[in-house]
C-alpha cells in the first residue's frame, strides 16, 4: 500500500507520466479538470493528458487509459484517412451529413481502440486488469436502453451490459471483434472497424431511408461466421474478401513486439552518473587491516539465517514475456529493482542493505570510524553462505571544491577502506542522501534497509566557499523528500552529537534518527535492526 504522505496521488501520477516520457521520448503534460472528460492530445513535440472526473473511476485508472493511447500509438491519422475514404463513398447521396457519418465511424473506432489499448496496458500493468474491469462496471451503470445501434451494441458489450442486448448477428460480431482486437498492434482497431463496417453501413442506410433519425431499429446483416467479408460487402458481394483472421493474427504479433519494445526500455536501468562525484575504490596497498567482526554476534546470526534459509519456498521463474508496469512503478517508487517486474516472475525475495558512512575527518575522533568498520565486518560475516542478501557499504565525504568522494565496500575484504580520506574532510549530507537512495533504488532485494551513519550536522564547501548550515539543512530536507520515494526504510545513526548537530539532524531525518552516545551503543541498535530485517526476508 502506497504511503500517501510520502507520495501523493498527483506525485504518483506524475511519476507514471515520467515513465511514459522515458519510453516515448517526448514530454507528457498532465492537466486536471473538474469536467467529466478525460483525453489525450498530441502536439508533435509533446503530449497533453487531461484527467477529469468520471463517476466511480479514479484518476490513476484514467491516466493509465490515456497513457495507453500514447504508448501503443493509437492510429489517429490512419483512422482519419480510412474514415474519410469511406465517407467519400457516400457523397453521392444528398441526404448524407458527412460530419455525422464520420462521427459514427469515429465513435465506433474509439470504442474498439479503447478495448485494444486497455488489453495491452493490462499486460504491462497487471493490476490494470482489475482496475479497468471496475471502471467498465461503473461506466456501464450509466447506460440506458435508448436505441438499438451498432455503437450502442458495441458499448453495451464493452461495458458489460449484456442485459441491454438482444442476441443477434451484430451483437455476436461486436463481442467477437472486441475479443479479437485484444493484444493487437497499432492496426488492430482499424481491422476491427473494417470488420464491423458492414453493420455500420447497413445502419446508415436504414437511417437514410427513415429520414436519418437516431432511434432506427434495423435488421442485422447476415455475416459469414468464418470471418471472411469485404469492407465493401454491401456494395458488391462479388468482390474478393479479406481474411480478417489472418489480419488479426499478424496484428497480434505486432502487439507482442510493442510489448517487448517497452519491456526492453523499462529493463534498461540507467547507470548513476551524478554531478561532482569522485569514485574511489581504494588502493589495495594503502590499508591492510580489515574490520574485525564481533564474532559471537556474527556466528549466531549466520546459523540462524542458514536454518531459516532451508525452509522450502514457492517461487516461479523470473524470465517472462510480459512486464507488470504496476510492479515497475511500485519498485521505482519504493526503491526496488526495476528489472524484476515481469509476469511469471521469480521476484528477488531477498534484502538489500546499504550502509552509508560519513567519511569526514571528524569521524576519526573517538574511534567512531573504527567501530563503523567493525560493524560492517560483522554484517558481512553474518551473511556468509546465505542467499538473497545484498549488502553494500559506501563511505562519503567532500573536498573544498564541492566534489564528493565515494568509496565502495562490497565484501569483507573491502572493509579495510571504511576510513576517512585525506583531502575530503567535510560532510555533504544532501549529496549523500541523494546518492545513497539512488544506489538503493538499483539494488536487487524487494526489502530494503538504508543505514546512514554520521556524527554531525551538514558541512559543505563549493569552490572554496563555505555554504551556510541553514541552507545545507534545507537542501538535505529536500533530498530526503526525494530519497524517501526511492527507499522509505531508513535508519540514521547520529553519534555523540552537539546540541546544534542534533537539532540539524532532527530537522533533516525526523523520526528515523537514532542518537547514540558512542558508536558501540549505536552498533548494537543497528545490528538488531539488521537482524530483524534479514529474519523477515528469510522466514
Amino acid at each position: 500500500m502506497r504511503n500517501k504522505q510520502l507520495l501523493t496521488d498527483r506525485e504518483n501520477e506524475r511519476m507514471f507520466g515520467d515513465i511514459v516520457e522515458n519510453i516515448v521520448k517526448k514530454p507528457i503534460h498532465i492537466r486536471y479538470t473538474s469536467k467529466p472528460i478525460s483525453s489525450v492530445e498530441s502536439f508533435g513535440r509533446y503530449h497533453v493528458i487531461t484527467l477529469g472526473r468520471t463517476k466511480g473511476v479514479d484518476k490513476f485508472t484514467l491516466l493509465n487509459h490515456e497513457a495507453g493511447h500514447i504508448l501503443f500509438n493509437s492510429p489517429t491519422k490512419s483512422g482519419e484517412y480510412m474514415i474519410n475514404c469511406w465517407a467519400d463513398e457516400w457523397k453521392a447521396d444528398p441526404f448524407i451529413h458527412l460530419d455525422t457519418l464520420k462521427e459514427i465511424y469515429w465513435s465506433i473506432l474509439n470504442l474498439i481502440e479503447d478495448q485494444r489499448i486497455e488489453s495491452l496496458m493490462a499486460k504491462l500493468y497487471l493490476y490494470n486488469k482489475k482496475r479497468f474491469y471496475r471502471a467498465k462496471v461503473h461506466v456501464g451503470r450509466e447506460y440506458k436502453c435508448i436505441a438499438y445501434t451498432p455503437f450502442l451494441i458495441l458499448g453495451y458489450t464493452r461495458f458489460l451490459r449484456d442485459d441491454l442486448i438482444e442476441k443477434d448477428k451484430c451483437s455476436a460480431m461486436a463481442r467477437k471483434i472486441l475479443n479479437e482486437v485484444e493484444g493487437t498492434g497499432q492496426r488492430g482497431a482499424l481491422i476491427g472497424l473494417a470488420k464491423f463496417k458492414p453493420f455500420i453501413d447497413e445502419y446508415i442506410t436504414q437511417c437514410i431511408e427513415d429520414g436519418w433519425t437516431d432511434t432506427v431499429d434495423y435488421t442485422p446483416l447476415e455475416y459469414d461466421e468464418v470471418g471472411m467479408v469485404s469492407v465493401n460487402d454491401i456494395e458488391d458481394r462479388n468482390k474478393p474478401t479479406l481474411s480478417f483472421d489472418k489480419l488479426f493474427k499478424d496484428s497480434r504479433f505486432d502487439g507482442e513486439r510493442d510489448i517487448q519494445y517497452i519491456k526492453n526500455i523499462l529493463s534498461n536501468v540507467n547507470e548513476i552518473s551524478p554531478h561532482n562525484i569522485v569514485k574511489d575504490d581504494g588502493d589495495m596497498n594503502a590499508f591492510k587491516d580489515t574490520g574485525q567482526p564481533i564474532q559471537d554476534i556474527a556466528n549466531g546470526l549466520n546459523k540462524m539465517f542458514k536454518k531459516i534459509n532451508e525452509i522450502p519456498k514457492t517461487v516461479i521463474g523470473y524470465e517472462g514475456d510480459e512486464i507488470d508496469i504496476e510492479s515497475y512503478i511500485k519498485n521505482k517508487v519504493e526503491g526496488y529493482d526495476t528489472t524484476k517486474c515481469f509476469i511469471d516472475t521469480r521476484y528477488v525475495n531477498g534484502a538489500s542493505i546499504l550502509v552509508s558512512v560519513d567519511g569526514s575527518s571528524s569521524m576519526d575522533n573517538g574511534n567512531s570510524m573504527s567501530r563503523a568498520r567493525d560493524m560492517v565486518a560483522t554484517m558481512y560475516k553474518a551473511i556468509e553462505n546465505v542467499n538473497n542478501i545484498d549488502l553494500r557499504t559506501i563511505v562519503w565525504s567532500s573536498d573544498i571544491e564541492g566534489r564528493m568522494n565515494i568509496t565502495n565496500i562490497k565484501s569483507m575484504e573491502d572493509t579495510r577502506y571504511v576510513r576517512t580520506v585525506g583531502g575530503y574532510p567535510t560532510t555533504p549530507t544532501h549529496m549523500a542522501i541523494d546518492y545513497s537512495t539512488k544506489i538503493m533504488k538499483r539494488m536487487k532485494g524487494r526489502r530494503k534497509l538504508l543505514i546512514f551513519i554520521t556524527d554531525g550536522q551538514p558541512e559543505y564547501m563549493n569552490q572554496g566557499t563555505l555554504i551556510p548550515t541553514n541552507t545545507l539543512v534545507q537542501m538535505s530536507k529536500h533530498a530526503m523528500v526525494r530519497g524517501m520515494r526511492r527507499c522509505d526504510n531508513m535508519v540514521v545513526l547520529l553519534i555523540k552529537p552537539s546540541d546544534y548537530s542534533k537539532k540539524c539532524c532532527e530537522d533533516i531525518f525526523g523520526k528515523r534518527l537514532i542518537i547514540a552516545d558512542d558508536m558501540k551503543s549505536g552498533s548494537d541498535i543497528i545490528m538488531n535492526k539488521f537482524k530483524r530485517l534479514v529474519m523477515g526476508v528469510l522466514s
